[in-house]
């Protein structure tokens, strides 16, 4: 049997992936606190750049020769894969607020862009896994782990996913719904921070902003053979980094004003 924390650490997580993805941005645009129309921007955004340009591009190169000797090298490797990252996500943010949602420059636009951009990540990363993991749990302990799994799975296939289910540490299931708040609350800082770009004219911070990226993703890539303690703790030092950075941005944009059109400072 699947113990009950791990079934609760699992709907959490879910909870964290689906739910509130959605019921956040939904209740503040209602308050009409954020605009929908930026929310759909940076989920549409990442959506682009992530599932129709980064990720088939990584695969492809992932064929070729090159790639298998970079592959061989965790520093490499995680050059390419961080830069690609906080390059296309980061030039992404700036030019969908530029053209797709023109004239939207303020504090509350990166942190709505940043909740469209944060969510659907958090869909695609975290989200169906967390479901499929929750779904075969819940089979597993009314015994229609059999029937779920069809004719396709081999009876050692399915006795591989009990396994896995059963001796799996609840908490370990619980870390990927705290993993994806934590990236949720750099992402939404990444996009406070490229709105400040829009709102100045200053290019500069969209480098900023993806070098930020960098910092993040770089060590997670190096680190992901050490302890999960050890990934899960740099990503919680930089979701309290992230953190900051949002409430610091509050004063700075109300500080600033609005570049003229066109203007470049």
């Amino acid at each position: 049997m699947v113990s009950a924390a791990s079934i609760v650490a699992m709907g959490f997580t879910v909870l964290v992936s689906f739910v509130l993805p959605l019921a956040v941005p939904a209740f503040l645009c209602v308050r009409r606190f954020i605009s929908g129309r930026v929310v759909l921007t940076g989920l549409s955004v990442f959506s682009i750049v992530q599932l129709f340009i980064r990720v088939p591009f990584i695969n492809w190169l992932s064929t070729t020769e090159w790639y298998a000797n970079i592959s061989q090298n965790l520093w490499l490797l995680g050059i390419l894969l961080a830069l690609s990252a906080a390059l296309l996500e980061n030039w992404g943010r700036y030019a969908g607020s530029r053209f797709f949602v023109r004239g939207c420059n303020s504090y509350r636009d990166g942190l709505a862009y940043g909740l469209g951009h944060g969510g659907v990540e958090a869909f695609v990363v975290m989200g169906t896994n967390s479901l499929s993991n929750l779904t075969l749990a819940l089979a597993v302990n009314n015994g229609s782990i059999d029937k779920l799994a069809g004719d396709a799975a081999t009876a050692a296939q399915v006795e591989a996913v009990k396994t896995a289910l059963i001796e799996t540490p609840a908490l370990q299931f619980l870390m990927g719904g705290l993993e994806r708040v934590m990236v949720m609350a750099v992402q939404i800082a990444l996009s406070v921070v490229v709105f400040y770009a829009i709102r100045t004219g200053r290019r500069i911070w969209v480098w900023a902003a993806a070098g930020a990226q960098f910092a993040v993703n770089y060590p997670v890539v190096l680190l992901q053979n050490s302890s999960v303690w050890v990934v899960e703790g740099y990503l919680a030092l930089c979701a309290a980094a992230a953190v900051i950075v949002i409430v610091k941005m509050k004063g700075i944009f109300d500080r600033t004003p609005a570049a003229a059109p066109g203007e470049k400072k």
